[in-house]
């Protein structure tokens, strides 16, 4: 883009990534042990799903929480470096969605049933919302839940 003056300018979205690339590359420089501790745990966040995906005889509702999880994973990672340029509303909304669909993966379990409501949870809001709850009486779900709270609070409500 060229202004009036007839200098050259970079395009605002060109801006916009270098700003990005920068702050994150700044993160990365600042605190070298926290960028590999979130990259091992990426690593394995990858494995995981991979490892799985690559096992004989899935089922249906097996492959759909394989994507599920994958889903999670990239909201918790888009989350991430939202956290890291100081883009708080956004990365804990994202945030918050990765809660939410743990939850939902856990109530799944291999319930086809359960997935039938999941699939409909627009239309059946109603029977979604029924079911797929928080069940904070188990430690790990408490602290997804406590994530869910913390995230709602501060990104989607807190703006």
């Amino acid at each position: 883009m060229k202004p009036s003056d007839g200098s050259l300018r970079r395009h605002p979205l060109d801006e916009w990534l270098s700003f990005e690339h920068e702050s994150i590359q700044k993160f990365k420089k600042t605190y070298p042990e926290l960028w590999m501790i979130f990259g091992e745990s990426i690593d394995l966040a990858r494995a995981v799903p991979f490892e799985i995906g690559h096992q004989d005889g899935l089922t249906k509702i097996e492959m759909y929480r394989l994507f599920l999880w994958q889903k999670v994973l990239h909201y918790q990672t888009q989350s991430l470096f939202l956290l890291i340029q100081s883009q708080l509303d956004a990365g804990f909304a994202l945030l918050r969605l990765a809660a939410e669909l743990s939850r939902d993966i856990a109530r799944i379990s291999d319930n086809e049933q359960m997935l039938d409501i999941w699939f409909k949870r627009e239309i059946e809001s109603s029977k979604y919302k029924k079911y797929y709850k928080f069940l904070k009486q188990f430690p790990d779900e408490e602290k997804v839940y406590e994530i869910y709270k913390f995230a709602s609070k501060f990104g989607v409500h807190g703006h």
